[in-house]
């Protein structure tokens, strides 16, 4: 479906209503991403999950490949990471490791106040020993899997100096990414005052951290790592045991906060992540197995309901592109009309797919000089869900495929007497109307 506004009239109202559209392009959900961690929310009333059926406090999923949130449930409440913390960490020095400053084969060397953390933790240890020089990779290896805190200080340390200054590198990171109501205190995730996240951070942190180092899957998807113990450690993350989908990516546990997952699985084009956060349980008495299972649960329904449901779809918008616009008083009386993206990816149900219409509006003439980022239209991509429904998936603003300078003498006066004729002609019409 095309549809091109009928925008007549007089100078004025069309340079008013240009800005009107302007604003509306503006203000759509289809302004361009500045980057992988990006989210945008798209709610489709045929699909829904029941989040009173969570034990989770706050739950998300969403699309990495788009960035789609599909489903959420309390995503910007506050609570504490636990060692959600660690994808930062490690998205530090994936990215040290793309700039070339780090290499997967230098040594990290375990200062004592990397090893006095084998004294506080529990079992989240790589069980490193001090003095030892261990290889990143082995490091990295001991954070994405055993989720080591004692392998992140190390690696803290080994990058910055101090874990004090890596973790000022980690709160550079979060404001890079547009982690608003997140606060790092620490690179392992052991409860320290105001540290702090949401899940709607979680998620925009770990779509940049897979999206831009894929090479990091061969870490986070790994099930059993060897060092410091005679036995592997296991992959705390048990679904990439469960389900080949998994690639990833984190757990979390701590008293206060409760348990935690960012889940992350692919099926050929279907890419998916789910955030689990604040699972607790109502037994009397705690079992902590069974609050790993209840995340896992939940964290895999989800990505189950969006693998079923939902399929990223590439479309073609230059081949929607209207008839070449007039051009009044420039040096070219036609300029082609190109949308802001040639193409362009959207997470739909798949029951639209094969159902989409277009919508266009252009204003019908244009006046020289007219730059090539002038907004002279829109796009709009519809899904009729049922007869009479229609839904708004996205928006996008239209441009001149050039900029049209003025012409000259006689092409702007015969122009001129064209456009007052057709002002006047409107003018009539109206007034008969």
């Amino acid at each position: 479906m095309r549809v091109f506004g009928p925008w007549q009239g007089f100078r004025t109202m069309r340079w008013v209503l240009g800005l009107l559209l302007f604003s509306l392009v503006l203000t759509s959900g289809g302004a361009a991403a500045s980057g992988y961690q990006d989210l945008h929310e798209r709610a489709f009333p045929p699909y829904d999950v029941d989040g009173d059926l969570l034990k989770a406090q706050s739950a998300l999923v969403f699309d990495l490949h788009t960035g789609a949130v599909l489903f959420e449930k309390n995503p910007r409440e506050p609570m504490g990471p636990a060692s959600l913390v660690k994808v930062a960490t490690l998205a530090l020095l994936f990215e040290g490791l793309s700039a070339g400053d780090l290499s997967m084969d230098e040594p990290v060397e375990v200062s004592e106040n990397a090893w006095a953390a084998n004294f506080q933790a529990g079992e989240s240890l790589m069980w490193i020993e001090v003095g030892e020089e261990i290889p990143l990779e082995k490091i990295i290896q001991g954070i994405s899997v055993a989720s080591g805190n004692d392998a992140s200080i190390a690696a803290a340390e080994h990058v910055a100096g101090s874990e004090d200054a890596f973790v000022s590198k980690m709160n550079e990171l979060a404001s890079r990414l547009g982690l608003d109501d997140t606060v790092f205190k620490n690179s392992h995730g052991l409860t320290a005052d105001g540290q702090v996240t949401t899940a709607y951070d979680m998620a925009k942190l770990a779509r940049y951290f897979t999206m831009t180092f894929p090479e990091a899957e061969d870490f986070t998807k790994q099930e059993t790592f060897t060092y410091g113990l005679e036995e592997p450690h296991e992959n705390y993350n048990r679904l990439v045991f469960q389900d080949p989908r998994v690639i990833g990516l984190k757990t979390g546990y701590t008293n206060d906060s409760g348990f935690h997952l960012v889940a992350t699985a692919r099926d050929g084009d279907q890419f998916f992540g789910a955030v689990i956060m604040g699972v607790r349980l109502d037994e009397d008495e705690f079992n902590y197995d069974a609050g790993m299972q209840r995340r896992e649960q939940e964290a895999l329904s989800l990505l189950d309901w969006a693998f079923e449901h939902f399929a990223p779809l590439e479309l073609s918008l230059a081949g929607e592109m209207p008839e070449p616009l007039r051009v009044y008083r420039g040096q070219k009386q036609y300029v082609d009309v190109v949308p802001e993206r040639d193409t362009v990816q959207l997470t739909l149900p798949k029951d639209a797919h094969g159902q989409l219409e277009y919508r266009l509006e252009v204003e019908p003439d244009l006046r020289a000089p007219v730059a090539d980022d002038t907004v002279i239209g829109s796009i709009e991509v519809q899904w009729e869900i049922e007869e009479g429904q229609v839904m708004t998936i996205d928006r996008w603003p239209l441009y001149p495929g050039e900029t049209i300078e003025r012409g000259g003498w006689w092409r702007q006066i015969w122009d001129t007497l064209l456009l007052l004729i057709q002002d006047l002609r409107a003018a009539i019409l109206g007034m008969l109307d």
